[in-house]
């Protein structure tokens, strides 16, 4: 059996147990602090117990297979703490990505903004523009909607002139109509009276 001897050995960090035969009573712990490191495997040494140097071998051989799993637990854990690091600097330089990202972002929606204030404007001001060429328009469209009121009464009133003038034209037709029937029949009337002197004046040429 075994008993554990605490000491305290300043070339290594924190507190190491010594194991010593529970027996024995010629080690101490300002003994066990004089004890040799070598590569972090304690070396056991007890001059007053000889029959426990199997057991202290044994403790060793155990001892280093620890060590070399430590050792190997550290390389790995030194392979995480790297690939943190590098991961940690990834971290970053994407952080600062995103932040330059988000700059371009910024600059892309004030950039946006003012375009849309500008637009915005030119709207405001077509609008303006497009009421006063509909308002002048619309006065010009009054304007000549007067003017077209006005032709179409002296359009109305030369219509009535010309009408009463048609109705003057044909009542002189229906006239000159009526005087030819009768310049018919007055001809008819002289051809009738010559002919009738005609034979007349035959018969008395026959008779005398």
């Amino acid at each position: 059996m075994l008993k554990e001897v605490k000491c305290s050995v300043p070339a290594v960090t924190g507190v190491i147990s010594f194991y010593v035969s529970k027996d024995c009573t010629n080690i101490s712990a300002s003994e066990a602090d004089a004890l040799c490191v070598i590569n972090r495997v304690v070396v056991f040494y007890c001059s007053g117990c000889r029959s426990s140097f199997e057991e202290i071998d044994h403790l060793l051989k155990r001892f280093y297979e620890q060590t070399v799993e430590l050792d190997q637990k550290n390389i790995y854990f030194n392979t995480l703490e790297n690939e943190m690091e590098e991961l940690k600097i990834a971290f970053k330089q994407e952080i600062e990505r995103l932040v330059n990202l988000n700059h371009i972002k910024d600059n892309h929606i004030e950039k946006l903004e003012r375009r849309t204030q500008n637009i915005d404007e030119e709207v405001l001001e077509a609008e303006k523009s497009y009421e006063a060429t509909l308002r002048a328009q619309k006065l010009e469209l009054t304007r000549l909607n007067g003017e077209l009121l006005e032709l179409l009464k002296k359009n109305n009133i030369i219509t009535d002139k010309l009408n009463s003038q048609v109705l003057k034209l044909d009542f002189q037709e229906n006239e000159l109509l009526h005087l030819k029937v009768i310049n018919k029949s007055l001809n008819d009337n002289i051809l009738s009276l010559s002919k009738k002197n005609d034979a007349y004046v035959s018969e008395r040429r026959s008779s005398n």
